[in-house]
Order: C-alpha cells, then sequence, then structure tokens
C-alpha cells in the first residue's frame, strides 16, 4: 500500500528549488541560519527555504507560525 509523503503538496520542481537553495544560500541567508539553527533562537526550531504554495519562505518557526523573509545583495 502506498503511503502519502509527509510534506505539503507542492510540485516537485519547487521543492527542488528549494534544496538547490538550502545549499547556496546567500550571505544574509547563511548568517541568518547561523543564528536560527539548532534552536539557538528561544529554543524555536526553525526551519530554511520551505516550499509554501507558489512561494518559497527563507526561515518558518512553525510553533510559532513566524515566517523570516531575507533580501540579501542579489536584490542590489
Amino acid at each position: 500500500m502506498p503511503q502519502d509523503p509527509h510534506h505539503r503538496p507542492t510540485a516537485r520542481h519547487l521543492r527542488q528549488f528549494a534544496k538547490k537553495m538550502r545549499h547556496e544560500p546567500t550571505d544574509a541567508e547563511a548568517a541568518m541560519w547561523r543564528l536560527l539553527r539548532d534552536r539557538r533562537l528561544s529554543a524555536f526550531k526553525f526551519r530554511r527555504q520551505v516550499p509554501f504554495k507558489n512561494f518559497i519562505l527563507d526561515f518558518v518557526c512553525f510553533e510559532k507560525r513566524l515566517v523570516i523573509e531575507i533580501d540579501g545583495s542579489q536584490h542590489a
């Protein structure tokens, strides 16, 4: 019996692009991730580059329903 995926239904190309972005962060994203990873911010768990509908969210804390978007040098 096939099992349903555990992730939210998202287009495969969007999930692959999010994965690529996790491996190639901007300078600003890398600096923010150093502050948020491993529950360093008040023990809240953050995930990065999370596909959501037609977007990829930079950082998400599901427990607090918080999204952080970072604009790096690529927007200059």
